[in-house]
């Protein structure tokens, strides 16, 4: 099961290596608190593949109900002054989203 949150961070932020590390973190751990994260995508601007992506983070959960209870946790909710907007993808979707830039 496959979640995209929209509207997280700006892009600006992205670029920075530290706000990264720090967002990837923040994310992993609130959606961890719905269920197991099998993997976390967050594309950042330059990254090969990424520019139509940059912004939103991708989640791949062990489950659905952790996917679902992510979901409900997180649509709406405000995050860096944003209002976070949680929707489901297909695989395929998740699969043309690039990996984390190292």
């Amino acid at each position: 099961p496959f979640l995209q949150l929209e509207n997280l961070v700006d892009a600006d932020v992205l670029k920075d290596d530290q706000e990264y590390a720090d967002i990837v973190a923040d994310i992993h751990g609130e959606c961890s608190k719905a269920g197991t994260v099998m993997e976390l995508k967050i594309p950042r601007p330059g990254q090969e593949g990424a520019a139509d992506f940059v912004g939103r983070a991708f989640v791949r959960f062990a489950d659905l109900g952790g996917a679902k209870a992510a979901r409900t946790m997180l649509d709406g909710r405000q995050f860096d002054g944003n209002t976070v907007k949680a929707t489901f993808v297909t695989a395929v979707a998740y699969g043309a989203v690039p990996a984390n830039a190292r």
